[in-house]
């Protein structure tokens, strides 16, 4: 792993327990990438960059097969145990550690694919790797939702993101 990115597991490792405990995204957001999405519930997301779960178990709670995928091995370890305590099987939300640059999953694997705030952190000039990668597991005719930290967040504040549906 280059040093960028064993800085970043190291850091994302250590906020592990802090972000298992921040608010989950409200039932009408989850409702409104569904909607976003336009597949139906079975359907397989990737959660690139899942962290601690945040958007990964509200999605497996709504009927849907979520992949979740980040560097930091505590991050993945926390969105395991929090989706074992939600009664979620690993059929439903199964969690790995490894690279959005090297997704560990086959060509067109996916229905949807969620990356939120995660672009903002892969060290340059690697995003494009990242969405390249994305876009390599995504089936065909499906969307993508790659957010970024608004302009107005860089301080920390999560609460807006910017976010482009492809």
């Amino acid at each position: 792993m280059r040093p960028q990115k064993e800085a970043n597991a190291l850091f994302w490792d250590g906020a592990a327990d802090r972000w298992r405990n921040l608010d989950r995204p409200n039932n009408d957001r989850v409702m409104e990438l569904i909607g976003d999405f336009a597949c139906p519930p079975g359907s397989i997301i990737l959660d690139a960059g899942c962290g601690s779960g945040r958007w990964s178990i509200p999605l497996a709670q709504a009927g849907y097969r979520v992949r979740g995928v980040d560097l930091s091995p505590q991050m993945v370890a926390t969105a395991s145990g929090h989706a074992t305590e939600q009664g979620l099987s690993r059929e439903v939300a199964d969690f790995q550690v490894g690279d959005i640059e090297h997704i560990p999953y086959p060509n067109d694997t996916f229905d949807g694919i969620v990356c939120f705030n995660v672009l903002d952190f892969v060290p340059v000039p690697s995003p494009g790797a990242a969405l390249t990668e994305m876009w390599r597991v995504l089936k065909a005719d499906r969307r993508m939702a790659p957010t970024r930290l608004s302009r107005g967040n860089r301080g920390g504040a999560f609460s807006q993101p910017a976010t482009l549906l492809i």
